[in-house]
């Protein structure tokens, strides 16, 4: 984990104690969003968009993060305030509003198709989190299925591209970057 205030690492370990699933793939989506950095500062930045994105889910029950079987239409719904409770939570905490936006809009889609405002003007720094987001979560172990390989994911990704969900130019610089993220993952 990159060097981060002593206030962002609390708020990093209440996570991991909460659901070390979610904390885990947090450290993915922040170490995949750093590569999208030019300078060292947006770099720091960027990992801190992916590190904090699904930082609401502290406010989630852990039983349903970690639920085995296909959530129903309430459970979905619950689900979606994370990312009300991440913008709360890391705007109470003082966090940057690039952070605190990555946190609110990283499921809006570029089509208005997302959550939870249906907006089609996105950030950048919001597209990249959404990208590296859906990438880490298709080829990793959910709790409801194992992970898809890395050609599976890239197809998928690339078809949410073409249909206008998520940004294609971050999408196909992500997936050059797979080499790169398997080194990472490993390490």
């Amino acid at each position: 984990m990159r060097k981060i205030s002593n206030a962002a690492r609390f708020l990093f370990l209440r996570l991991q104690k909460h659901c070390k699933y979610t904390a885990k793939h947090s450290q993915r989506v922040a170490e995949i969003a750093q590569m999208f950095g030019r300078s060292k500062e947006e770099k720091n930045l960027f990992y801190l968009c992916g590190l904090f994105h699904d930082i609401g889910k502290l406010k989630i029950p852990t039983g349903l993060l970690q639920k085995k079987e296909q959530l129903n239409k309430n459970e979905i719904e619950m689900l979606k305030l994370h990312t009300l409770y991440g913008r709360d939570i890391l705007y109470k905490q003082g966090f940057n509003n690039k952070v605190i936006n990555s946190a609110y809009q990283h499921h809006e889609r570029c089509n208005g198709n997302g959550y939870p405002d249906q907006i089609t003007e996105i950030p950048y720094i919001v597209r990249v989190i959404a990208v590296a987001d859906i990438y880490t979560a298709l080829t990793e172990d959910r709790p409801y299925r194992p992970a898809l390989s890395q050609q599976e994911a890239s197809k998928i990704l690339l078809n949410y591209a073409q249909n206008g969900e998520i940004d294609m130019e971050i999408t196909k610089h992500l997936l050059g970057y797979q080499h790169d993220i398997l080194i990472s993952i490993k390490q």
